[in-house]
């Protein structure tokens, strides 16, 4: 027998076996492993510093961005953008908030009185940041002149 003919026929009777096997298929609509995470990054210019030695938790340790722009959309839907003239990466952009939180923590832990808390430090101020669907879903900032910042986070589209 020919071995193209072979390996048709090995073919056929593999999908006949596969096409009346008992087991019923199923579709899964909930839960599961299905899902996607779609992220685009714009960074026209990056200086960045890392130092694994440091024992510091963040990676890079330290960075500057020029014109940083950052969409993310994932299954659920759950949506972040986040857009910055200068980023000065995750490290020192989002450690304010961080901070506070754990001060506060501390000062609860070590017996402060109620109703007594750190000043709140806020986060990098010069980016427009927006989330889906906890929100806020659009942020808008202008710096002046051709500098803009726009962050959009919806459902079905993260800008």
């Amino acid at each position: 027998m020919n071995p193209l003919r072979r390996i048709a026929a090995a073919g056929v009777v593999a999908a006949l076996a596969v096409g009346v096997s008992p087991t019923p298929s199923q579709a899964q609509t909930e839960g599961g492993l299905g899902g996607f995470a779609l992220e685009a990054l714009a960074v026209p210019v990056s200086v960045i510093f890392d130092m694994p030695s440091a024992n510091i938790p963040a990676a890079p340790l330290m960075e500057w961005d020029l014109a940083y722009s950052r969409a993310r959309l994932e299954s659920g839907p759950i949506g972040h953008a986040l857009a910055s003239p200068l980023w000065p990466g995750e490290a020192v952009g989002t450690i304010g908030p961080f901070l506070s939180s754990e001060v506060n923590n501390q000062m609860r832990q070590n017996g402060a009185p109620d109703g007594v808390q750190a000043p709140t430090i806020p986060s990098w101020p010069g980016k427009a940041e927006a989330f889906h669907p906890q929100g806020p879903t659009t942020d808008d900032r202008s710096l002046g002149g051709p500098a803009q910042m726009r962050a959009t986070a919806e459902a079905n589209i993260t800008e």
